[in-house]
């Protein structure tokens, strides 16, 4: 073999691998472009969730301060949002304002859309987690974590019996 066709076969193989390389950039390119869009989709998804969760809790408030009972979304801004992080956002909720080792309902949000909930009681084990999608979750579900948290935390006591429940004496 003769040094031109030795240089003919570099040449295509220093083509082919700037082609492969062009290619790759290319498809790494997009891809970054797609989680950067999921990402955005999920922010905004999640911020009108958030709104609403946060309204559910007020709603919820009203109708449990005669018990003397109270939610609050904890101001943590430790968990405040970052372009680097894989936290897109991350919601905790408890009967304690700044208590950090309080019984919380938590709802850490990634930026491909999982929601990981994590329930926590006075019990050493966690009542329940499980995972949603931002993207999927509809607001009925949204609002049966905060109730699966009030319920995992409201004592099971048999409801005293009321006049109501005494048969008609007539």
């Amino acid at each position: 073999m003769g040094n031109k066709e030795r240089l003919k076969g570099i040449l295509e193989r220093q083509a082919a691998a700037a082609e492969r390389e062009r290619l790759d950039e290319e498809a790494a390119s997009a891809k970054a472009e797609k989680v950067k869009s999921v990402r955005v989709e999920v922010i905004q998804k999640w911020q009108e969730q958030r709104a609403h969760l946060e309204t559910f809790i007020d709603q919820i408030n009203k109708e449990m301060s005669k018990n003397g009972v109270q939610l609050f979304v904890v101001k943590n801004p430790r968990h405040a949002h970052t372009g680097v992080s894989m936290e897109a956002d991350k919601m905790e909720v408890a009967f304690q304002q700044r208590m950090p080792y309080d019984k919380k309902l938590v709802i850490s949000v990634r930026a491909n859309g999982e929601a990981y909930v994590s329930i926590s009681t006075n019990s050493v084990s966690q009542a329940k987690q499980y995972m949603l999608n931002v993207l999927e979750v509809t607001n009925e579900q949204l609002e049966a974590t905060v109730l699966d948290f009030l319920d995992a935390n409201t004592p099971k006591y048999e409801r005293a019996p009321t006049e109501a429940d005494a048969p008609n004496q007539a």
